[in-house]
């Protein structure tokens, strides 16, 4: 057998930024669009779904800036949201498809029509219908359960929903919709999930209360204004001033957390 010796080598120094994460950008997005101030964005993935849903958010009236290493979002507030002539294209985004309605859902009086690829009109959803109807909402789908649909907004009230299956998808459509309705709104998953939307809401000032497997929030119409320290370490970047809610400025840094 041969031994070779391996000398000590002299410590690794730097930094690095690690590569922009769908999931992320995906709710970066959605929460500037509910913002009544300006929304920095860096480092937001350039990829057909993630730009389905800028896409999805300039429909509805928001406006963004491209710039050369940021997104700069202006949106109207949790209840800015304006009606379309057409339908909303998702694309192929299944996160779009099922983390937007719990936004439009809220919007009373208001009614959007979602679609996509054929692809995603063979996925379901009728797992964020359930739950955004028995919070108030109509939700109409093809046979019941397919895309397209059409989302009638409403006068929320909050609900503890359990879910069937595990899915941060789901659990994060109930959340957001949760921002909009009223009183305490509390999803409670079988097992463990992502907890992208909850990390990132509660770094842009939302109080979201996670006890084991129950994650919950309240409505997010008070505009209380309180001073935010920068999010933790383990969360996405969102810095500065913000009110309890998503609504007010944040910066997002869309990446992996480390």
């Amino acid at each position: 057998m041969t031994r070779v010796r391996f000398d000590p080598a002299s410590p690794l120094k730097g930094s690095i930024t690690a590569p922009p994460d769908k999931s992320i950008s995906h709710r970066a997005a959605l929460f500037a669009a509910m913002s009544e101030d300006p929304v920095s964005i860096v480092n937001y993935l350039d990829a057909g779904d993630t730009n389905s849903t800028l896409d999805a958010i300039r429909a509805l009236g928001v406006i963004i800036e491209q710039r050369a290493d940021e997104l700069v979002v202006r949106g109207g507030g949790m209840r800015g949201v304006q009606e379309l002539d057409r339908p909303i294209d998702v694309g192929n985004a299944g996160t779009l498809m099922r983390l937007l309605p719990g936004w439009l859902a809220g919007q009373e009086g208001g009614s959007w029509m979602l679609d996509g690829d054929d692809s995603i009109r063979r996925r379901p959803v009728d797992r964020i219908a359930e739950p955004l109807r028995m919070m108030g909402a109509q939700v109409d789908t093809r046979d019941g359960r397919f895309p397209p649909f059409t989302v009638h907004g409403a006068h929320l009230h909050g609900i503890e929903y359990e879910l069937p299956a595990a899915s941060a998808q789901v659990k994060s459509c109930v959340l957001i919709a949760g921002l909009v309705a009223d009183g305490e709104t509390a999803v409670i998953t079988p097992s463990a999930t992502r907890d992208h939307t909850e990390r990132m809401l509660r770094a842009a000032g939302v109080d979201v209360r996670c006890v084991g497997r129950r994650a919950a929030v309240g409505s997010q119409s008070s505009s209380r204004e309180k001073t935010s320290a920068r999010a933790a370490p383990s969360s996405p970047a969102m810095v500065s001033r913000v009110r309890p809610s998503p609504a007010k400025p944040f910066h997002s840094s869309a990446t992996v957390p480390s």
